[in-house]
């Protein structure tokens, strides 16, 4: 059951919405712009892209859902 209203916040460039590991429970509907996942590979430490979400995307889901922590980092690649 979702608790509340949704609300609408706006995000800037570069921004990022959450990171690999955190806590969450947000769930994020990304009406407009672009937003980075990645994820660090712990063989070599370097981060590695792994999609893209845009327009009418839904971020979070994992977490929300069945409270595991954040599987990737999501960085706003423009405005959100």
């Amino acid at each position: 059951m979702v608790a509340g209203e949704p609300k609408t916040q706006t995000f800037g460039s570069g921004q990022t919405l959450f990171k690999e590991g955190d806590k969450g429970g947000d769930l994020f509907f990304i009406k407009k712009g672009k937003v980075q996942l990645s994820v660090l590979d712990k063989k070599t430490g370097e981060v590695v892209v792994v999609s893209v979400a845009g327009d009418s995307s839904v971020l979070g889901t994992v977490t929300f859902l069945e409270g595991e922590p954040r599987s990737a980092t999501a960085v706003c690649l423009s405005d959100v």
